[in-house]
């Protein structure tokens, strides 16, 4: 009897609900360089900057099942479109802020259309993909934060320097403008991977037995545990290096720089390997065993200081198969297409709680124990707990 042939993948709607997360990731990354001139021009204290750094996470952090379930309600490629016309909308109300409280406003929405992106744009790639295409699109998806959010750093201090920081909330809102017009462009009408539209309401029943699914709250733990690990090499590898190496301001923000742009590589390489069949359970384990065999070279005391460098660059770089594997593994669990939003905002969620609190528990533990000679202690406890996670979903997945 022959098999039903299944449905070529869209790539058109997949990249465009990639390019869609690249350019979300922007302004990700857009505002750490911008600190040091926001402060100055509008006053802003330490406490407010942070906010305003942090409150793109929080927002994840506190909504990813939320949006996650109105994205089930309404349609991935809709709420796409709005997510990235939200960020246009905050970018340019913060271009135009005189102070705080305009510009925290304004950021809230910029947070708003970045989790509206996220929870979206994987029900977007999910629909437009074959079974065979998901697991490299899903590599390529998982590149989409440190692409972006590294794009932005790398030339937000050259717009300052030509312009000032409005150019660069400017051009934030240009690019997501013109990137909301391509999805409207390239998701209408017969190009839609998936039907547009209000989706029959789902009951409080139905709600609560997808959230009690037990792999996309696995598969999100795991990257939970991940994303403050990441964050970390990411926050303080600069930090790190002046401190104890006495390297120069530029020479450690070039290496951390690099640090976020090779995790591009892991996310690609773990498309590649589940394209080849590859489980997704084993290539988290990888991942975190990378993350504990390098984080020692990275910060312990008998390190040679001549791979500590190295060792971050192959942390991040190995770290980086986890994220494409636990975005590509959540929606699997879905039982049905309409869960399948809410579980990618389990993971959404879970990834921005890490991503955090992962640099303030390492600021502690290194000022609790004495130095960052000790920091690699974190990395080995969540490591371990990430490992043991990622064995539990291996049983789940192999019954």
């Amino acid at each position: 009897m022959t098999q039903p042939s299944q449905p070529a993948t869209k790539w058109s709607a997949v990249w465009l609900a990639i390019a869609a997360g690249v350019v979300a990731a922007l302004f990700v990354g857009k505002v750490p360089p911008a600190l040091p001139v926001l402060r100055h021009e509008l006053g802003l204290s330490l406490i407010t900057a942070g906010w305003l750094a942090s409150l793109i996470t929080v927002l994840g952090a506190l909504g990813g099942i939320l949006v996650g379930l109105l994205t089930d309600r309404i349609g991935g490629p809709r709420l796409l479109v709005w997510g990235v016309a939200i960020l246009a909308l905050g970018a340019a109300l913060g271009a135009m802020s005189s102070g705080a409280v305009e510009l925290l406003a304004a950021r809230f929405l910029e947070a708003l259309g970045l989790v509206f992106t996220a929870v979206s744009a994987p029900s977007v790639i999910i629909a437009g993909t074959s079974p065979a295409d998901r697991g490299m699109a899903f590599g390529i998806w998982g590149a989409y934060l440190p692409a972006g959010a590294g794009f932005a750093m790398v030339t937000t201090p050259w717009i300052l320097e030509a312009f000032d920081w409005r150019a660069v909330w400017w051009v934030s809102s240009g690019c997501a403008a013109a990137m909301a017009l391509a999805l409207m462009l390239g998701l209408s009408g017969r190009a839609w991977p998936e039907r547009p539209g209000p989706r029959p309401s789902r009951s409080w029943s139905d709600i609560r037995s997808t959230l009690a699914l037990p792999g996309p709250w696995l598969y999100g733990l795991c990257f939970a545990f991940y994303a403050a690990l990441y964050f970390v090499i990411a926050t303080w590898i600069p930090t790190f290096l002046i401190e104890t190496q006495g390297r120069s301001l530029g020479e450690a923000a070039t290496v951390g720089a690099g640090v976020t742009a090779i995790n591009v590589g892991g996310n690609l390489l773990a498309g590649w390997l589940m394209h080849r069949g590859e489980p997704r359970w084993r290539l988290m384990i990888v991942a975190f065993l990378a993350i504990m065999g390098a984080s020692w070279f990275v910060f312990a005391d008998g390190a040679p200081d001549e791979f500590r460098i190295p060792a971050a660059f192959f942390y991040s770089l190995f770290g980086g198969l986890l994220p494409a594997a636990a975005l590509a593994g959540a929606p699997g669990h879905a039982r049905n297409p309409a869960e399948v939003s809410t579980c990618n905002g389990i993971v959404v969620q879970c990834s921005n709680t890490g991503s955090l609190v992962g640099a303030p528990i390492m600021a502690m533990l290194v000022v609790a124990l004495g130095g960052w000679e000790q920091g690699y202690w974190m990395m080995i406890c969540f490591g371990a707990v990430g490992i043991a996670l990622a064995l539990v979903l291996r049983r789940i997945e192999t019954r």
